[in-house]
């Protein structure tokens, strides 16, 4: 019985890995998009509103690499959670087959 449920597990953090390295490729499109328009609007503006546009421009790019780093680690480690988890199994296997 636990080997379906290893084989699901292996699954789900595939799938979980596949997911969060997309979203992460997606965020980066995302960010050259926003950081694009960012170089035109901070040459642009040179009012009182456009500074305030200016900080919260300043403001996504330091949030948008916080999440970046985040999403980054979080993604190694599920991809060191799987890796663990497929030796296991192998060893598991190994030991139930007589090896050592």
């Amino acid at each position: 019985m636990a080997a379906p449920q290893v084989t699901l597990l292996d699954q789900l953090l595939g799938q979980i890995i596949t997911a969060s390295f997309d979203g992460s490729a997606e965020m980066v499109r995302l960010n050259t998009q926003v950081q694009g328009a960012a170089a035109g609007i901070r040459a642009d503006q040179i009012s009182d509103s456009g500074s305030v546009i200016v900080r919260r421009l300043n403001l996504w790019e330091s949030d948008w690499m916080a999440v970046k780093s985040r999403l980054d680690d979080l993604n190694t480690r599920v991809t060191n959670m799987r890796a663990s988890l497929l030796r296991g199994l192998e060893e598991a296997l190994m030991h139930a087959q007589g090896g050592a």
